[in-house]
Formats: C-alpha cells, structure tokens, sequence
C-alpha cells in the first residue's frame, strides 16, 4: 500500500476623518518596543531584510543606508515578538539624504478584504521626490495587494495626502498607523491625521508583517535614513490554540474516489498563506504536483499522476507543516482513501 504524505475601484461607501494637529490613537495606548540604545539590532524583537539596504545602529538610531538600483525593492526591521497581537506601530524617522525617490514608512498588513480576503496593505509614509514629480510629500494609504504576483497592488481603498508638497529632507517627523477590523488610521504628528472605514469593514489578516522600513521607485533612489523612538498598540492576548484539519476531501475511508482527484484540507482556523513545511523529508508526491491556498484556512493539492485504480491511498499531515497567524502548528491529521477500480 502506498504511502503518500501531503499536506479595482474605491469604494463608495467608506468614511474618512481628517484634522490638522491630530495624533491618532490615544497616547497613553502606545508602548514603547525598541528605542535601539542598546547599539545593536536585538534580533530578539526584529526581523532584518536588508535585500534593498545597509541596516546597522548608530547613534541610538537605526539606519538605513538605502541602495542604488533596487527599484520598488524594500528594506525592513519587522516585529517579531508576538507580531499577530500589533495593531499599530509609530516611530520617528528621519531622511537625512536622498537621490531621486525615496520612501521611509511604517507599515504592514492590517487585514482582509472581500469575499476572496484579499490581503490589504497599510502604510504612513514620508517621501522624497524630484519637483518633476510633484515634490516631496507625507501620505497615508491602504491597499489591496495580489499575493499571487510579487505584490502587485490590485486597487487603492484610500490614498491621502497628508502635507503636499512639503520639504522632508533633514526633518524629522512622528509617524504612525494603526487598525482594527473597522478599518485604519494614519498620521504625522502635529501635522495631520485620519481615520478610512471601508465598507463592511476588514477581515482577519492572515499574512503577518508590521515595521519599519525604506522603499525605493525606481533604481536611482538612494540616501540614508534614520528611525527611533518605536512604539506599538497591542491587541488581544497571544493565541495558543493549535489548528486542526475540519474536514478533508476525499473523506476518510471514501471510496470509489476517481483516480485523478484533487486533494482538499480545511482547517478549523485561518491560516498562513504561505507557511508550508513541504520542505520536509516525508513530504512525498508525484512530480508536478502543485498546490494553492484559497482564504481563509484551505489548501488544494492537484497530483502530477493519477492513482492507482483500487487503491488505498494513506495520507499524513505532519505537525507543523502549516500555521496559523499566530505561529502555532498544526496537529497532526491521517486519513486514507480508496480509488476506483476499473474493469
């Protein structure tokens, strides 16, 4: 018996809230996560992708050394302790130079959008630009991103500029975004801020990323900034509950399943898109099997060959071959099914 181991448009109906002088969230709500005096990254509570940049500490600051020709490529210190329970994140920032265009934000995935749960993007951003393009500006947005391209955005659900045009270069400014299932907010401090409710409000994300970071428009945008002062809003307590398969397709003990069938796994929770242990040893299939995850907590597998006709086809999910949002593994799963025989 064979043994096989798997595993746009902008919305009419939306409210934005929009004052000079604002600060967002209340104050006392914000938590003070890494102000970087330690002289070192703790990688403790950071996440580095320097794919785009030199990322080092100076000065009690962390600096990002943005790098030529990275066009629309993006340099990131994420959060790491307990990333599921952030609902915002501020931070100072400072662009001391640049070349061309240069973003310096805070930012990251505050959601579903949609019946698809398209995973939505949200950001407050300081940028430099050539007066050719408009000039520098600062802006709040939230986007709904393809998470099966390289991140393209789909559509805008809000796009505000919060000062246009403004000189950036050498100033410092406080920036923040934060988001509950309403929607989100955006603001610089004693310079404006807003709030953007989507119609039908957002869906529990399920991809997990918030930090700070540097992106570039095009390959000449280069220059040096520098972010401190990192503060945090904190939600619910930390989810330890493992997910479980709910049901699977074929059912356990099926038979006279068609040889060429796909292979369906529902969890009993949202899952990571993208977390997949298939990298394991154990992990067995025909070559040319792919699979796909359809939101929130399903995955399919279509087999590169079919089964054999009149054959009992065991299946094990191993333990920590997929994750929720919150990081916890998968319980384990078997089942076995039985194809049809042909005459």
């Amino acid at each position: 018996m064979k043994k096989l181991m798997v595993v746009g448009i902008l919305l009419a109906s939306f409210v934005v809230l929009f004052q000079l002088g604002g600060n967002g969230y209340a104050a006392q709500k914000w938590k003070l996560y890494d102000n970087f005096n330690s002289g070192v990254i703790n990688e403790d509570k950071w996440y580095i992708d320097d794919s785009s940049a030199i990322i080092t500490i100076e000065d009690g600051k962390a600096k990002f050394e943005h790098l030529l020709d990275s066009a629309n490529d993006s340099a990131w210190l994420s959060i790491s302790e307990h990333p599921e329970r952030i609902t915002g994140i501020k931070a100072t920032v400072t662009i001391v130079s640049a070349e061309d265009s240069l973003r310096a934000r805070v930012g990251g995935w505050i959601g579903a959008y949609g019946e698809d749960g398209d995973d939505v993007w949200g950001q407050t951003t300081v940028q430099t630009r050539p007066e050719e393009a408009g000039g520098d500006r600062l802006f709040g947005a939230a986007s709904v991103l393809d998470r099966y391209s390289n991140w393209d955005t789909m559509y805008d659900l809000n796009y505000s500029s919060l000062l246009y045009p403004v000189e950036v270069i050498g100033q410092t400014f406080t920036i923040e975004m934060y988001f509950d299932k309403r929607g989100y907010g955006y603001g610089v401090e004693g310079m404006g801020d807003g709030k953007y409710n989507p119609f039908g409000g957002l869906g529990k994300g399920v991809v997990l990323h918030m930090g700070i970071g540097t992106r570039s428009d095009n390959e000449f945008g280069t220059g040096v900034v520098y972010f401190d002062d990192v503060y945090v809003l904190k939600g619910k307590p930390k989810d330890r509950v493992k997910p479980k398969v709910k049901n699977t397709s074929p059912k356990n003990r099926a038979k006279n399943v068609d040889v060429n069938t796909q292979l369906i796994v529902k969890f009993t929770e949202p899952m990571q898109p993208w977390f997949f242990g298939g990298e394991d040893p154990d992990y067995n299939v025909p070559e040319g099997t792919t699979w796909a995850y359809e939101y929130p907590q399903t995955f399919i597998w279509t087999f590169g060959s079919p089964f054999g006709p009149g054959e009992w086809v065991e299946m094990e999910i191993k333990e920590g071959w997929f994750q929720d949002p919150a990081g916890n593994p998968n319980k384990p799963y078997s089942f076995r099914f039985k194809t049809q025989a042909f005459e």
